[in-house]
């Protein structure tokens, strides 16, 4: 039998010890990943354990927002892809990039009367009007460079 660890935080010495601590005797390591994670820590006996882990990879997501606003409120677009692209500040591994959390970012904004459409993706022409799944071992990061805002006015 074998686990694989995949981490998001913490020190690479700090995730190796708490796995050595946490994992059952006899359960091997492994990581999928192109280039693991590989510490070594000392066990109680004084040996050598080597903890293979994986990091999940970051992976650039692209949003356009359809926004109506009113232009007396609004304060521009950089403060509004600022607060989209925060969305995944807090991302995991594995967590989908749902339209409703940016349509929630962008109402917090003043002069934002509504958002009419979210469209997400990988790629640039790759955006749909659906939520971005990540897999277990990626992270979905926004950038404010990669939101592109659509205006309509009220």
């Amino acid at each position: 039998h074998s686990i694989e660890a995949i981490v998001q935080g913490g020190t690479d010495v700090a995730v190796a010890r708490a796995i050595w601590e946490a994992k059952a005797g006899g359960i091997e390591l492994h990581s999928s990943a192109t280039t693991p994670t590989v510490e070594v820590v000392i066990d109680a006996g004084g040996f050598n354990r080597t903890i293979t882990f994986t990091r999940p990879t970051n992976v650039d997501a692209y949003a356009e927002v359809i926004m109506i606003l009113d232009s007396d409120l609004y304060p521009g677009d950089a403060t509004l892809q600022d607060a989209i692209a925060n969305v995944t500040a807090g991302q995991r591994a594995g967590q989908t990039l749902r339209k409703s959390d940016l349509i929630v970012a962008a109402r917090a904004i003043a002069g934002v009367v509504d958002c009419t459409g979210i469209r997400l993706g990988r790629t640039y022409a790759a955006r749909a009007d659906t939520n971005l799944i990540a897999s277990p071992r990626e992270v979905l990061k926004l950038a404010s460079a990669r939101v592109t805002i659509t205006v309509g006015y009220a």
